[in-house]
């Protein structure tokens, strides 16, 4: 459990560093990209399956 809280820590400090922040928000742009590709990708199978008729 000290491990673990260790990893956070150094987490939390690696996040308030000018490149951890950079980092972070290009993860979140990149998750984001993802999830909504993901969502073009499901909306087009359903269409082109025939399900919005």
């Amino acid at each position: 459990m000290h491990r673990f809280r260790g990893y956070l820590r150094t987490l939390k400090q690696y996040l308030h560093t000018a490149k951890g922040r950079h980092d972070f928000l290009d993860y979140l742009r990149a998750l984001f990209i993802m999830l909504m590709i993901m969502l073009v990708m499901y909306l087009l199978i359903k269409y082109l399956s025939g399900e919005y008729q």
